[in-house]
């Protein structure tokens, strides 16, 4: 006779997995700290664009696994040397500094204020006029996962933009794709499951 032994399916974590990726996320943060100052050496290294580029992947990943720890300091160690990567002399470093940019927006835990907010979009925004279209589509990008933290500031810089923009199409883009008040106000809603 053959014993079977059915295991769960892989995508289901035990409880002591789960709790080890809990122990792990809160390790990787300690580590997180003391490394964020490399980190940003990195992104300002103007002799290496590959490091560069490195950097921006590196802290993409990072960020985005742990969402759910960055806080507003953090928040405002890492994105002065984000918004300087917007203006990399290489298109790819500056593609790739937006998936940072958009990781850091989706944290859970981030409650930027709404003066560096405003500051970051108007920053941001800039780049929406990039001669180059895959720029502009980045930019844009990153301005759509921006703006549930606060829909009525990112519409109103980009109507204050409008009409500055050499190419003002994505703006555009962003003022009449926008969700309705009434829908804007319904994803601030907790769902109801």
């Amino acid at each position: 006779f053959f014993l079977m032994i059915r295991r769960p399916p892989r995508s289901t974590q035990s409880r002591s997995s789960a709790a080890s990726d809990v122990y792990k996320r809160q390790e990787l943060y300690s580590l997180f700290k003391e490394i964020v100052p490399v980190i940003k050496n990195c992104l300002t290294d103007d002799w290496s664009p590959d490091l560069r580029f490195t950097a921006c992947c590196f802290m993409e990943k990072v960020i985005l696994k742990l969402r759910d720890k960055i806080t507003d300091d953090d928040t405002r160690e890492v994105y002065p040397s984000l918004l300087e990567r917007l203006d990399d002399s290489q298109d790819l470093i500056r593609i790739e500094v937006t998936k940072a940019f958009k990781a850091l927006f989706q944290c859970t835990s981030n409650t930027i204020s709404q003066s560096t907010f405003e500051y970051q979009i108007k920053a941001i925004f800039i780049h929406l006029d990039d001669p180059n279209e895959e720029i502009q589509l980045s930019i844009y990008e990153l301005l759509k996962a921006a703006a549930p933290r606060n829909y009525e500031k990112v519409l109103e810089i980009a109507q204050e933009q409008l009409n500055k923009q050499k190419y003002p199409r994505k703006c555009n883009c962003l003022l009449y794709t926008s969700p309705s008040p009434r829908d804007r106000q319904k994803s601030r809603m907790p769902s109801s499951a």
